[in-house]
């Protein structure tokens, strides 16, 4: 089990304000607010409209380089909002690592807040209007969107410690993960997002107000995202009609499956340690799961 890693700087407010003062005048005399502080990013609100996010870890460096150039490749006119970064910030002085001024969208993590049943149907929309083929163009990420049997290995390990806190859902769970690995494999290389989970999709009054965090941005399986139905939607018949509106095959439903269990078994196994929604979020989705095919 992981805890929630270290940052390798420490980010403070004065340090963002220098940031500004050097590199973005014209909004260095805007109000600056702490927001969040995630696994790779530190976030503060700037003014009424604006966000700013800096990677807090070396690793998350190219992941804030891959929003700032592959954000671009993407449709123009999208369903739900996404934060194309208005301001790429630079290293400077103590602060090694390029960072981002994005626009802030209102609105809470989708896990603490409540959905209205037809934005299922709005992501799926949303999900089609990406998921093109990416032309070579994408970033490699060997963690998202590729064959289901790379990551069996660790999924395995990940639903045995699983299965001590959750018995009755890993016969039914396992099963479904093998079943996922002897899906048809996915033919041909779409854009992805590669990292559709909860804390990422924002709802504003029942709606969805953006799609964030895109560091994990890459081409291959849209099994990858589709998994995001079962770590979302907690009305079964939402959730068919998400898989009806996307038209997904039994074999597609097979790797979102599968690409839904990794993501599950993630989030339960992190949270046992020091994040009791990610244990919630994790739990759901085994939930979600079983609901609909055991």
């Amino acid at each position: 089990m992981l805890p929630t890693p270290k940052g390798d700087i420490n980010i403070t407010e004065s340090l963002v304000k220098n940031l500004l003062d050097n590199q973005i005048h014209e909004l260095s005399e805007l109000p600056l607010k702490y927001l969040a502080e995630g696994w790779d990013n530190v976030m503060y609100r700037l003014g009424k409209d604006y966000l700013i996010r800096l990677p807090r870890r070396k690793q998350a460096a190219t992941l804030i380089k891959n929003e700032q150039i592959y954000l671009n490749y993407l449709s123009n006119h999208l369903p739900i909002n996404i934060p194309l970064p208005i301001y790429n910030g630079n290293p400077q002085g103590e602060y090694p690592w390029h960072w981002s001024v994005l626009p802030y969208f209102s609105g809470k993590a989708a896990d603490i807040s409540e959905i209205d049943a037809n934005e299922s149907i709005r992501l799926m929309d949303f999900l089609k209007s990406i998921h093109l083929p990416d032309n070579g163009a994408a970033p490699e990420n060997e963690y998202r969107g590729g064959d289901l049997l790379d990551r069996n290995e660790v999924v395995i390990e990940r639903l045995l410690s699983v299965k001590k806190h959750l018995p009755n859902y890993f016969p039914s769970i396992y099963r479904l993960w093998y079943e996922s690995l002897n899906a048809d494999k996915h033919q041909g290389n779409r854009w992805i997002h590669g990292d559709l989970h909860p804390f990422n999709v924002l709802v504003d009054h029942g709606r969805f107000s953006a799609i964030i965090d895109w560091g994990d941005i890459t081409s291959g399986d849209v099994a990858t995202d589709l998994s995001s139905i079962w770590l979302l939607f907690d009305d079964k018949n939402v959730r068919a009609s998400a898989i009806a509106s996307y038209d997904m095959d039994k074999q597609l439903i097979a790797r979102s499956v599968g690409w839904a269990i990794n993501f599950a078994a993630v989030f339960y196994q992190n949270g046992l340690t020091d994040n009791p929604r990610f244990k919630s979020i994790g739990e759901k989705t085994f939930k979600r799961l079983l609901e609909d095919f055991s």
